[in-house]
C-alpha cells in the first residue's frame, strides 16, 4: 500500500498531484472489465476502452501503465477496479510516481498485484 487516503470523508487529497500512474500486469483488452468512479459516480464499467476523458480526468494507456490526468479546477476523487473473478482481476501495481502523488491505496493484493486502486487527483493548475 502506498499512502493513505481513506477516512469518514472518503479519499483524501492529502498530498495529491494533479497526476497519477498506475503499473499493469496485463494491457488493457476488450477481455478485461473494469469499474471505474470518479467522485463517487461511475464513469465507466465492463470491458470497455478504458482510454479516454471521463469527468474532465484524461486516461491513456503507455506501455504497462495507465496515466491519470487531471483537468479540472477541482480535486477528482478516482477509485479503479478490476471486475474479473479469476486471477486477471489483479491488474495494478505500485510504482514510482513521477507526479509525486502520494494519496494512492492498493487493495486486495496477489503476488506484488492489486484488483483496487483509489486516490486523488488535485486541480489543474496552469
Amino acid at each position: 500500500m502506498l499512502g493513505k487516503v481513506a477516512n469518514e470523508q472518503g479519499i483524501s487529497c492529502v498530498g495529491a498531484s494533479p497526476l497519477a500512474s498506475l503499473g499493469l500486469q496485463f494491457e488493457p483488452s476488450e477481455n478485461l472489465e473494469y469499474l471505474i468512479k470518479i467522485d463517487g459516480v461511475v464513469v465507466l464499467s465492463g470491458a470497455l476502452n478504458i482510454e479516454g476523458q471521463f469527468d474532465n480526468v484524461t486516461i491513456q494507456y503507455t506501455d504497462t501503465t495507465l496515466e491519470f490526468m487531471n483537468t479540472s479546477a477541482s480535486n477528482k476523487r478516482v477509485e479503479i477496479s478490476a471486475l474479473r473473478r479469476d486471477s486477471m482481476k489483479y491488474l495494478f501495481k505500485p510504482i514510482p510516481q513521477d507526479s509525486l502523488n502520494q494519496t494512492l491505496l492498493f487493495e486486495d493484493s496477489y503476488d506484488g498485484f492489486y484488483s483496487k486502486v483509489s486516490f486523488c487527483l488535485s486541480e489543474f493548475v496552469e
